[in-house]
């Protein structure tokens, strides 16, 4: 089957019309052009092969599926399907992969033709990476300017809080040296050091969810910052009977991070899916490349073997005070947001199809955001 290349132009583009070169125009497009005929690239622009870091050659020939992003690569081939069966244009936005392993968004229009006498389908976009960081970085800032005032108010408040609650524990402390043990009064001075218990904690969640960014990042392995958390889960998992496997090592590289914080992430996501997984299950900590608007980022997966996650909390799940488990304070995710975004990262939370919830912590290797903010 011949194929068409920059060195070899296609037929019908040369042919369209006298005294214009559409050829030319094509090639010189800023906008980015690919055809794909019987299942195969058969021209991509010098626009669209530069765009993925590829020589027009390079591509001539190739599954389209090879430069697609995997979790897009089946609704990319049925879109191609329905638009050689129904011949309109349609609108269309890809994530396709750069030959340095990279991901590009792609907007463009698609449209079924006829290319040296069998069917076709003409892609024609434009590179919509650049606008989704920027409005990605937008959409972050603003958080993080409302999360910082969220978090100073927060802060001042659980600070004035600790000084009575730690009058109110001592005067209990001293109340119940002097009565000693009052068989009457005993229920009232357990539910009142509960009481107390609660409070604290959730003081302390309040400072940790206040706490401004570290102004210093240093670049270091997360393989053990993540065994350490993992190691701090332990006692809870064996009183639980919960096994946790940790399969993360040092293929998980390094990142510039406060460890402190990230370790704070870890665990506080490794004792939720401790929680929430029944005796006997498994808790699972993984790690792999990802990307993160298009730059390259270390995904982190923890799994756990519960029920997984109500599908209507999931919009909700990462809300301060949010929270389904009784005793709860409904901080810990809410902290695990705000300290990934303080690295420039994003943290999700969805199901699994054969059971069981996972949180998907992204963190970029080289986190661009002024340090200090959020």
């Amino acid at each position: 089957m011949p194929h068409a290349s920059h060195a070899d132009p296609p037929r019908e583009s040369r042919a369209a019309s006298p005294g214009l070169d559409f050829y030319r125009l094509v090639e010189r497009a800023s906008d980015l052009i690919l055809i794909v005929r019987e299942g195969r690239i058969i021209y991509a622009n010098p626009a669209f092969a530069q765009t993925l870091g590829y020589a027009p050659h390079e591509l001539v020939g190739r599954p389209p599926a090879d430069i697609v992003h995997p979790d897009e690569r089946a609704s990319s081939r049925a879109r191609v399907e329905q638009t050689l069966r129904e011949g309109s244009a349609r609108l269309i936005e890809r994530r396709l992969l750069c030959r340095d392993g990279s991901v590009v968004t792609i907007e463009g229009s698609a449209f079924a033709t006829t290319f040296e006498g069998s069917p076709a389908v003409v892609l024609m976009g434009h590179d919509l990476s650049d606008r989704k960081r920027a409005n990605a970085a937008l959409q972050r800032a603003a958080r993080s300017e409302a999360m910082s005032a969220i978090g100073s108010l927060v802060a001042g408040v659980a600070h004035e809080v600790r000084n009575p609650l730690f009058g109110m524990t001592a005067t209990l402390d001293a109340l119940e040296s002097r009565l000693g043990p009052v068989r009457e009064a005993e229920p009232f001075l357990q539910l009142l050091r509960r009481e107390l218990d609660r409070l604290n904690t959730l003081m302390r969640e309040l400072l940790d969810y206040g706490k401004p960014p570290s102004a210093e990042l240093t670049r270091q392995p997360l393989a053990p910052v993540i065994q350490a958390a993992v190691r701090a889960c332990a006692p809870r998992g064996e009183e639980k009977n919960v096994r946790i496997d940790n399969a993360v090592g040092d293929e998980a590289g390094e990142l510039r991070m406060d460890a402190a914080r990230i370790g704070q992430v870890f665990q506080n996501l490794v004792e939720n899916a401790v929680q929430h997984t029944p005796s006997g299950g498994r808790v699972r900590v993984e790690a792999s490349e990802g990307e993160l608007g298009g730059a390259p980022s270390v995904e982190v997966r923890v799994l756990d073997a519960g029920h997984g996650f109500r599908p209507d909390d999931l919009p909700r799940i990462f809300d301060p005070f949010f929270t389904r488990r009784r005793g709860g304070t409904g901080l810990g995710l809410s902290i695990v947001q705000r300290i990934t975004e303080q690295h420039g990262g994003t943290v999700e939370a969805g199901n699994r199809p054969e059971g069981g919830g996972v949180v998907t912590v992204r963190l970029p290797r080289d986190p661009s955001f002024t340090h200090g903010a959020g």
